[in-house]
């Protein structure tokens, strides 16, 4: 996997264990604990989005060079 696609896994599974641990635990004001998953959910749609856009540039270069008919 590159490394977009780890870096948004990781987003993933640390915004649930925050949000898990928020439920379970009180350890952060409503407020920050909102602005914390929201600013995790942003990164984690900018980076799945950036990965998308190199990996389908990645392909069509690949395809215009003729090593993947």
């Amino acid at each position: 996997m590159r490394f977009g696609t780890k870096f948004c896994i990781s987003l993933f599974v640390l915004g649930a264990l925050i949000a898990l641990v928020q439920m379970w635990f009180v350890v952060m004001p409503v407020d920050i604990f909102f602005k914390v998953e929201m600013t995790l959910g942003i990164v984690f749609v900018v980076t799945l989005v950036l990965t998308f856009f190199a990996r389908e540039a990645a392909e069509t270069k690949r395809l215009r060079d003729g090593q993947d008919l």
